[in-house]
């Protein structure tokens, strides 16, 4: 069997919280973009998004401010982070390390922030083509209207997915009919029935 082959990538997660600290209330994490109330709701500004940048070689202060250039909703961060990020060290990874982090502070000494720099294994594996099963292959092998054999269907996607992504030939829509009159058979249900009953 062939081995998989392995390379290194960088990434550097960036939090930023002085929003949080300029109010005098604790930094949380927000889940998503709507996870945290509007103002003026006491809590508004306890809140902010964690950022995670994948870079092919370590990041440098240079590569990241480039980033931040390129990057049309990230010109907030420079205007409001750039003297403060400027002036703190950045973390930097020797060969026989994983990682580094920094704490960012202000010019009154307050933590407004982090950044991380770690490194990630990422294997090198053969690409495989995944096909979609779309509702007319479904519609042409088990009827138009919802039944027992479009909800199996539907249920099943990536199993059958995968078998179809195991062929060695171009996938077309006999391929993806097939596979799902052959999945059908094995659970039980008749193509385009309301009907049938799946086997116990």
């Amino acid at each position: 069997m062939e081995r998989t082959s392995v390379k290194d990538v960088w990434e550097l997660e960036l939090h930023l919280f002085k929003h949080a600290v300029d109010h005098g209330v604790r930094p949380i994490t927000a889940v998503g973009i709507g996870s945290w109330p509007k103002e003026p709701d006491p809590t508004y500004f306890c809140y902010y998004q964690p950022r995670l940048f994948l870079f092919q070689n370590r990041p440098s202060r240079a590569d990241f401010w480039q980033l931040v250039a390129q990057t049309p909703w990230m010109d907030g961060i420079e205007k409001e982070y750039k003297a403060i990020i400027d002036a703190n060290e950045w973390p930097m990874v020797a060969s026989h390390k994983v990682s580094s982090s920094i704490r960012l502070r202000d010019g009154q000494g307050r933590e407004v922030g982090t950044i991380h720099v770690r490194r990630q294994s990422v294997y090198q594996n053969k690409s495989y083509h995944v096909c979609s099963i779309f509702n007319d292959e479904i519609v042409a092998v088990c009827g138009q209207q919802p039944n027992d054999a479009t909800k199996a269907v539907d249920a099943a996607e990536n199993k059958l997915m995968e078998r179809l992504a195991a062929l060695d030939h171009p996938i077309g829509s006999n391929d993806i009919r097939d596979a799902i009159r052959g999945y059908l058979a094995e659970i039980g249900i008749a193509p385009r029935t309301r009907k049938a009953k799946v086997k116990r």
